[in-house]
């Protein structure tokens, strides 16, 4: 069964729809590409200054400053003439021992005394015994609490890289835990950059056509891409 006849006055409403809407939407985006370009450059304008305002209240008192300088030493008085002499007193007997008395608190720590030279070299001890051989470092990625850890594996936490001292070292962190490394701080934000070139131009309509089945209007833009618009109506 062939298509139905397609009506060309509808084909070519149908196409200046499409072709005013495109030239709509290229025409805001050149138009918000120049506002934006207009910001950039426009240099940013200072206002007067106003007029000062009113004076607050004064502010409450403050605490009064520190003592100044001791002042220098008066003038020596005139010397007085010397009293008369009182009478001798009487000789005294010798009094008995006292009891010895309490004894008193412990005087001020002195300060610490030079170090004095070095010994000499004692003779080396005997060879102990060979150790355990030690457990490499297993670096387990990120901690998760339902995992079972053993000594030596290494988690990342927190941004910081943690080690477990003993086997079932427990939740992190924890005494069963070590940190071997701490998050870095946030750098500063750099340079702005250097203006980038303009972009390329808004694409267009290169052709319009009916396909096959002529239920469908097919749009062809300038940079390659193609639109079909259907013409059947339900």
């Amino acid at each position: 069964m062939s298509a139905p006849p397609l009506d060309r006055a509808l084909m070519r409403a149908v196409a200046d729809v499409v072709i005013t809407e495109e030239k709509a939407r290229v025409a805001a985006d050149r138009e918000l590409a120049a506002r934006i370009a207009e910001l950039e450059v426009r240099p940013i304008q200072k206002g007067d200054a106003g007029e000062p305002g009113a004076a607050g209240p004064p502010g409450e008192a403050g605490p009064p400053g520190p003592p100044g300088p001791r002042g220098d030493a008066g003038l020596q008085g005139e010397r007085g003439e010397p009293g008369n002499a009182g009478p001798a007193g009487a000789v005294g007997r010798d009094g008995r021992d006292g009891l010895p008395g309490a004894a008193g608190k412990p005087g001020e720590k002195g300060e610490r005394g030079p170090s004095g030279e070095p010994g000499g070299r004692g003779e080396p001890g005997e060879r102990g015994a060979p150790g355990a051989d030690a457990r490499p470092w297993r670096h387990r990625r990120a901690y998760e609490p339902a995992q079972s850890y053993e000594e030596s594996d290494t988690v990342s936490y927190d941004g910081g890289l943690w080690l477990a001292l003993q086997d079932k070292p427990g939740p992190l962190p924890g005494g069963g835990w070590t940190q071997l490394s701490m998050r870095g701080q946030r750098g500063k934000p750099g340079d702005r950059g250097e203006r980038g070139t303009q972009g390329p131009e808004g694409r267009g309509i290169a052709d319009l056509s009916i396909n096959e089945a002529g239920d469908a209007l097919v749009v062809e833009y300038t940079d390659g891409v193609r639109r079909s618009l259907s013409l059947v109506t339900r």
